[in-house]
């Protein structure tokens, strides 16, 4: 399998290589970089990692070898971003002004990260069309489910999905709170990318919400009272929901955003990369932890190779429009099967989800017609408790700071 990663310079590319030889998978890795000394790097940094293993690395560095790399390519990993990690710390900041957590994967600044992102996004899967139509795509770009609303609408003959491995993070942390394996359950999911629900969740001993709401003693995300009220576990990203207030409050004492940390980070990472042993490299990789590979992009790659894979997928498909939403799979014989939700959700997950879907609906709408009426509407659909004016507010400054390239540049 030829696998090419569009933004392969990423500091986290090695996790992916590391992952893939640790899955003994067969695998031709391509890393297309725009920068060629961080490219060189990465791919060194891959072959340490990846030696006398199935998986050999191919360096693709300077955006012209981009178009060779997508040729003949089975998979096509799309992780560029736009921006930059300054490009992240604003898309984190500017909402706080109006009361409202900042990230770069929902909310406004998902919407700011998109309407910055999706042009440079679309050239690259028009040219995947062009040059590769039969490959499969993994968009990992943020905002992952507005960005796949976004192809759906401008390229849906691509096989094209993001994969997140969250729920799959926040099932288990549910199961091992309550003495479970992932693997023993069942259970119902209901979202959209990274703000999603788990309901109906068993096993033979029972019902898990119930025993996590009798047993949960510990001050964290969900508390018991959070489970009980909405009969479902929340992913951790509705913490910014739930706890509005308190998560503005937290990031306006923290001003320097994870953005910060992570350039800091990805310097003294790029330094191991050059010229440190593996020791240092792996060393490197522990600074910042990237699982979404291991336990979301490399078990697609093994379902897709016909491997057996034991944990639900959790992919948000083109395919699937236009009701593009969040929703796990299995493998079975090489195929993936969506799972069928068995019951209905609880009232409360239903009335917000369909809110978040509205509003993923407008923000799709806004990214491609660019206007300042645009962006408001889908902001004031946004379920966050806003202050008079801030949509309009924060219209602008998407307006005024997401489409200019040349103050962020690009990874």
């Amino acid at each position: 399998m030829i696998v090419t990663v569009l933004g392969g310079s990423s500091q986290s590319t090695p996790t992916l290589c590391l992952a893939l030889a640790r899955a003994a998978t067969s695998v031709r890795l391509r890393l297309a970089g725009r920068d060629e000394v961080r490219t060189a790097a990465v791919a060194r940094a891959c072959r340490l990692l990846s030696h006398r293993s199935t998986v050999s690395i191919e360096c693709c560095a300077g955006e012209p070898q981009w178009s060779a790399a997508i040729a003949g390519s089975d998979v096509i990993i799309l992780q560029i971003r736009v921006g930059g990690l300054a490009g992240r710390a604003y898309d984190e900041q500017f909402p706080l002004h109006s009361g409202i957590p900042g990230d770069e994967g929902v909310g406004p600044g998902g919407l700011s990260a998109a309407y910055r992102c999706w042009p440079e996004v679309a050239k690259w899967l028009l040219r995947i069309r062009t040059l590769a139509p039969r490959s499969r795509i993994i968009l990992l770009t943020s905002p992952g489910g507005l960005l796949v609303r976004l192809a759906a609408e401008t390229v849906p003959e691509l096989d094209l999905a993001h994969v997140c491995e969250l729920p799959v993070a926040v099932l288990r942390s549910l199961c091992e709170a309550v003495g479970e394996s992932v693997r023993d359950v069942t259970f119902d999911y209901e979202g959209v990318n990274h703000l999603g629900w788990f309901f109906n969740v068993r096993s033979e001993r029972g019902d898990l919400l119930q025993r996590y709401v009798d047993g949960c003693r510990e001050a964290r995300f969900p508390d018991a009272m959070l489970v009980a009220q909405l009969e479902a576990f929340p992913l951790s990203y509705l913490r910014l929901l739930y706890q509005q207030k308190e998560c503005t409050d937290f990031q306006r004492r923290d001003p320097s955003c994870r953005s910060a940390d992570l350039l800091t980070i990805a310097d003294r990472s790029f330094e191991a990369f050059q010229a440190g042993g593996l020791g240092k490299i792996e060393a490197a990789m522990a600074m910042r932890p990237a699982p979404w590979y291991g336990e979301a992009v490399v078990p697609l790659l093994r379902a897709w190779m016909g491997d057996a894979v034991d944990v639900p997928i959790f992919l948000t498909r083109i395919s699937r429009a236009p009701d593009v939403a969040e929703r796990p799979y299995r493998a079975v014989g090489g195929l993936l099967v969506e799972a069928q939700t068995q019951s209905t959700p609880p009232r409360a997950v239903a009335s917000l989800l369909g809110a978040l879907k509205t509003y993923e609906g407008l923000a799709t709408v806004a990214v491609l017609d660019g206007s300042e009426a645009a962006l408001v509407a889908a902001l004031s659909a946004l379920p966050w408790t806003q202050t008079p004016g801030s949509p309009r507010h924060m219209a602008r400054q998407i307006l005024r700071n997401s489409r200019n390239p040349q103050r962020y540049g690009h990874v």
